[in-house]
């Protein structure tokens, strides 16, 4: 075993409700998008930038896509 770090990314899948009390509210006008196919997420502000969408996110998950380095 190295002593040197391990990094890795975990996916985990995430569900915003806005409708609870003390819950989500966006405040800006930009646009949400996955980091991977760029399709909106939500038309308004989201989390920071490596966020995926659902559907990249299942592909991944299970198996049906993978993260390759460039």
């Amino acid at each position: 075993m190295s002593d040197q770090p391990i990094e890795y990314y975990e996916l985990v899948p995430r569900r915003i409700d806005p409708s609870k009390p003390g819950g989500f509210h966006i405040t800006t006008a930009a646009v949400w998008s996955c980091s991977l196919c760029h399709e909106v997420i939500d038309g308004m502000d989201g989390p920071c930038r490596g966020t995926l969408c659902k559907t990249c996110g299942d592909k991944i998950k299970t198996g049906n896509a993978r993260l390759v380095a460039l």
